[in-house]
């Protein structure tokens, strides 16, 4: 059986941050070898579970669109033809998924245009003077002062004239005590993450080797060590599966008349604690992203059920969806704003539909119930809830 050791220090790879003035470095590295948002993005392609939720959490967050004051969609807002509702919805998986997302304003000396670009959260590293921030695609043995490929681009509002055009970046983070770099919400769950990563490789290996036995088989009678080493040898190569990740021992003893030979499985001992450990390690992840089972896709024991979806989605959307897209509203519209460009919301619908009284009411009778400011004549606000909640 092939034992998996995890050492704390494959894990613990963060400490306090500090500028250090006697660093020659021009950025401010982050994590163990720098690469610390590239562990934060491994986790979050490689663990199931991991992965599941932050999928679910930008899905929902992000929104079903982005419209402007108008009623329209705000599309291509750059050179590759993407929307707005594209580019929040890469920055909203970056900032849950390492804690780190970048917004690339392009526009031209006299602010004729906008343009909105998302670059990706693992290239970025912050200026030691907090005023730009540095981007390279690996940051592994990166020498700034004469590597190409490194590009500084300062932080909004102060713009970076390259020829004809102005570019800035907005830095979005997750605020930690004690880092100047974000750090997302779900570190605190980093050993579960990396536990749960490991009972589905656990998983995996019983998979390939299904006709494998792990145990100890004691075969009574005498035998040689040739004789023994022979049988051990044959054992191996026909008995423990692909890969030879299977491992029975084989052991002798001196058998009275009608011994039988008797076979000790070790899955047998850990099966039940897997399964124990799996169910702990969903719940666990569950509970440090502050997100819902249902919204995730878990199984549950009571199947699928519309009213719990519905119930969880509401909580989901005051507790968390809103006011996440509110901050990310309080970033672009000031902007927007800046360049004479509509004002920008997100379009939020419900995985499944119940229709109460409250759906029925217009947005602008919505908000007047709940003493929010409102405005009949905004075309936004005339539609019917139902519509922006469904």
């Amino acid at each position: 059986m092939k034992i998996i050791e995890v050492k704390n220090n494959a894990v613990d790879f963060l400490t306090v941050q500090e500028i250090n003035k006697f660093d020659s470095r021009k950025y401010i590295p982050f994590g163990a070898e720098n690469q610390a948002p590239q562990t934060f993005s491994l986790l979050g392609r490689t663990v199931l579970n991991h992965r599941a939720l932050l999928n679910s959490k930008t899905r929902y967050t992000s929104g079903s669109d982005i419209f402007d004051v108008n009623g329209e969609p705000v599309i291509n807002v750059n050179n590759n033809g993407q929307s707005l509702h594209e580019i929040s919805k890469r920055l909203i998986f970056d900032e849950f998924d390492i804690g780190n997302a970048y917004l690339e304003l392009v526009t031209d000396s006299k602010s004729s245009f906008l343009q909105f670009y998302h670059i990706g959260g693992t290239t970025g590293r912050l200026a030691k003077d907090l005023k730009s921030v540095f981007f390279h695609p690996t940051w592994r043995n990166v020498n700034i002062t004469n590597d190409k490929d490194i590009v500084e681009i300062p932080i909004y509002p102060v713009f970076k004239q390259e020829g004809a055009l102005r570019r800035s970046v907005v830095r979005i983070s997750q605020y930690e005590p004690e880092f100047i770099n974000g750090i997302p919400s779900w570190y605190a769950g980093l050993r579960t993450a990396v536990i749960s990563g490991l009972i589905d490789e656990s998983n995996k290996s019983e998979l390939e080797n299904s006709h494998a036995i792990s145990g100890m088989l004691y075969v009574p009678g005498n035998l040689s060590d040739d004789e023994a080493e022979e049988v051990q040898s044959a054992v191996d190569d026909t008995m423990t599966g692909a890969k030879n990740a299977g491992k029975l021992r084989v052991g002798y003893y001196d058998g009275r008349d009608g011994a039988k030979p008797e076979m000790i499985d070790f899955r047998k001992n850990i099966e039940g604690n897997y399964i124990n450990l799996n169910k702990l390690s969903d719940d666990k992840m569950l509970l440090i992203h502050s997100w819902y089972r249902s919204l995730a896709g878990y199984q549950d024991p009571t199947g699928f059920d519309t009213n719990r979806i519905i119930d969880e989605y509401k909580v989901a959307l005051n507790t968390s969806i809103v006011p996440k897209q509110n901050e990310y509203l309080n970033i672009f519209n000031p902007i927007l704003k800046q360049f004479n460009l509509p004002e920008i919301e997100y379009i939020n619908k419900s995985p499944v539909t119940r229709f109460d009284t409250e759906d029925m009411l217009q947005v602008w009778e919505w908000r007047e119930k709940n003493k929010m400011p409102f405005d009949k004549e905004n075309i936004a606000q005339q539609k019917f809830m139902f519509e922006i909640n469904k």
